[in-house]
């Protein structure tokens, strides 16, 4: 399946490293499956579609890394200083920061007020100091018969959680899939969102969460997290 740790928590790997792991889908790439499973096989399986390469994202890596590890920003992102992103000095950047998230000048303004809002939110900051930041896990999964195991834990999943499950786990469609959490508490997990909207809204917040499906996204963490530990 894949090379890389399973069921354990891991809190050394970069965002990069995480991303790239062949083999392995986080509740972005499941959501796309719900959505269109011809487009996952594509870019998923397939790989006949490249991962996207979104200003959005960038941004938000911007965002998350100096909210979280700012000491990284360096390491994860650059910022291109010329207007036009084309031409052999725009190709010539790419290729020497390959692998980073890549801004403009306006996009790492637009990241630094995130930042700023965040870091002025008594109740976030609490939650981040709280946790441990940026914290991995992946775990294997089996899909059989309308249900959910993690056969190495000898574990089913139920709507309040998993249990424990002492027969016979039957054959399926065996996965890993992950999560990463941009904090990780004794009690919670953090997820910073850099959506626009007002937060102060329940209306356009829960408009929000439907859109995006963040709900699945999270409902997802604390199974797996759960499961690891």
């Amino acid at each position: 399946m894949t090379d890389i740790k399973l069921h354990t928590l891991i809190y050394d790997m970069s965002s990069e490293a995480y991303h790239r792991t062949p083999n392995t889908y986080s509740s972005s790439q499941l959501k796309d499956c719900l959505e269109d499973e011809e487009l996952f096989f594509k870019k998923y399986i397939e790989k006949s579609i490249e991962r996207e390469s979104i200003g959005a994202f960038d941004v938000g890596t911007y965002f998350h890394t100096g909210t979280l590890e700012p000491h990284k920003i360096k390491e994860d992102c650059a910022v291109y200083p010329g207007k036009i992103r084309r031409g052999d000095k725009w190709e010539s950047f790419l290729k020497k920061h390959k692998g980073k998230a890549i801004l403009t000048s306006s996009q790492e303004e637009q990241a630094k007020k995130l930042i700023a809002i965040v870091e002025s939110s008594p109740v976030a900051m609490g939650f981040i100091k709280k946790g441990k930041p940026e914290v991995s896990a992946f775990l294997h999964i089996r899909i059989a018969g309308g249900e959910i195991y993690a056969p190495v834990k000898k574990l089913i999943l139920r709507k309040e959680g998993w249990e424990k499950f002492s027969g016979k786990i039957p054959k399926g469609l065996d996965m890993v899939t992950k999560v990463r959490a941009d904090s990780l508490g004794s009690d919670f997990v953090l997820d910073l969102k850099s959506t626009t909207g007002n937060c102060k809204s329940e209306k356009q917040m829960r408009d929000k969460i439907s859109y995006y499906n963040y709900d699945l996204s999270f409902s997802l963490y604390p199974d797996v997290f759960r499961a690891v530990e």
